[in-house]
C-alpha cells in the first residue's frame, strides 16, 4: 500500500507531464486545485520531488513546475 503523500506525488507528477505536453508551466494553485490538496502541503510535496530532480521549478513571474530540461 502507497503512503497518501506518495498518491498526491503521482498525482502532481501525472498532472504536469500531461500540461508539459502543452509546453507550459504548471502553477502551484493550478497544480493544487486539480489535484485537491492544499496548496501549503502540495508545496511541500513538490519541494522534494524538485530536490530530488524528478521535476524542475521557477520563481518569481511565470513560475510553475514542468518536467525535463
Amino acid at each position: 500500500m502507497f503512503s497518501k503523500t506518495f498518491a498526491y506525488a503521482l498525482r502532481a507528477t501525472t498532472y504536469v507531464a500531461k500540461i508539459g505536453k502543452e509546453n507550459r508551466k504548471v502553477s502551484l494553485g493550478e497544480l493544487a486545485s486539480s489535484v485537491q490538496l492544499s496548496p501549503h502541503y502540495l508545496g511541500k510535496i513538490m519541494q522534494e520531488l524538485v530536490k530530488k530532480g524528478i521535476l524542475n521549478s521557477t520563481k518569481g513571474p511565470g513560475a510553475g513546475f514542468w518536467m525535463g530540461d
